[in-house]
């Protein structure tokens, strides 16, 4: 029985603090607001345009309110790019993965191997549904 009066006390108690705490009524002065918090400063280049649509118009699956952006994609140093459209934003990733074909697609470019100073090197990516491998290349953005 005592167990089952303390047990009562104790979830008493636990109501009683839910109610507490705010300032309706009590007279004092409210806290000031938080201080305005910038992430990054408005405009280029941390900007850009996003499309949140179903995906590209050739593609093999259907996407739900996804958002992507173009890409401008350059061979290094050069002035030979291409610009990707419907690239998908994700925040939880690193890098950008971009398929061979695309690249290879009129007009084509073609972006320098990543290599351990001999050997072209490749890079597999843990998902939540699944894996990702390929082969790494240098570009400019």
């Amino acid at each position: 029985m005592r167990k089952f009066v303390a047990l009562a006390l104790i979830q008493l108690g636990f109501l009683a603090a839910c109610g507490g705490g705010g300032y309706g009524g009590g007279g004092g002065t409210p806290p000031p607001p938080p201080p305005t918090q910038m992430i990054a400063a408005p405009g280029p280049p941390n900007v850009e345009t996003l499309t949140v649509d179903a995906g590209p118009p050739a593609s093999t699956f259907l996407a739900v309110n996804t958002a992507f952006v173009s890409v401008k994609v350059c061979v290094p140093g050069t002035s030979t790019c291409k610009t990707i459209d419907h690239i998908e934003v994700d925040t939880g990733s690193t890098g950008l993965r971009i398929m061979s074909s695309v690249l290879t697609s009129a007009p084509a470019i073609t972006l320098p191997a990543e290599t351990d100073g001999t050997n072209p090197l490749a890079e597999c990516l843990q998902f939540a549904d699944g894996t990702s491998w390929g082969s790494l290349a240098t570009a400019d953005m």
